[in-house]
């Protein structure tokens, strides 16, 4: 074989387990992503750099701006200054009580309270419901309960961070946290496709003995139909 042959195996192999597993990869990754955002820089290299000489040169135009004050001091115009500079200064500080006043529990507003709180609750709903319906419809489904459960701590551990203020945890915590979490979707998902296979299994099991007992109890003008029904049950995979 070719190195292109062997090349063009090799995709055509990732491709085949892409389409088997693409939607349990996405479902990990989907479950894990909440919690693997401080693994990234919050601004670009760029934006940063950016900032920092934006600030330096803020900072000496303010030494030039302290200069002339200071020069300009027993004039009218520094006069005009030191009036309008406490207006400023008030206004500022109205400015941050009002600012207090809008927040919202750890949000700058009402409006972005609401939109977080109702994406939670929406999740959590999802998540709750799902979780309930496992226990009545698909009680040896056990993949399904545990991740369910997962996303509805998901939801539970905003709901706390949002109304009981607290520290937020180191990187070191977050890389743990997203460890155990990627382990446990993943062990759940496994047990969920074992559940379908074993319940498909099990239906494809039933249906072969009702084909069989149909065979033994057809007439003689239906047998050839039975067994072409029994042979498609037997040699479907």
């Amino acid at each position: 074989m070719t190195p292109i042959q062997e090349e063009e195996v090799t995709t055509m192999k990732i491709i085949t387990i892409l389409r088997k597993n693409g939607v349990y990869i996405a479902l990990i990754i989907s479950s894990i992503a909440f919690l693997t955002h401080q693994n990234i820089e919050e601004f670009s290299k760029e934006f940063i750099e950016s900032k920092k000489a934006h600030k330096e040169a803020k900072n000496k135009r303010r030494k030039v701006v302290l200069a002339i004050i200071e020069a300009s001091k027993g004039t009218e115009l520094y006069n005009e200054f030191e009036k309008q500079d406490k207006i400023t200064n008030d206004l500022w500080d109205k400015y941050k009580e009002v600012k207090k006043d809008e927040e919202v529990f750890v949000f700058i507003s009402l409006r972005y309270f609401i939109e977080r709180f109702g994406l939670m609750v929406a999740f959590s709903i999802y998540a709750l419901y799902n979780l309930i319906k496992s226990h009545f419809r698909e009680r040896k489904n056990i993949g399904s309960k545990v991740y369910h459960t997962y996303m509805l701590s998901i939801p539970f551990f905003y709901f706390f961070w949002m109304f009981q203020k607290f520290q937020d945890l180191s990187v070191a915590a977050y890389n743990l946290m997203t460890f155990i979490s990627a382990i446990l979707v993943t062990a759940a998902i496994w047990l969920i496709t074992r559940y379908k296979k074993d319940s498909i299994q099990k239906l494809r099991e039933q249906n072969f003995t009702i084909s069989k007992l149909a065979l033994r109890n057809a007439k003689p003008e239906k047998q050839e139909e039975t067994f072409e029904v029994l042979k498609k049950i037997a040699n479907d995979k």
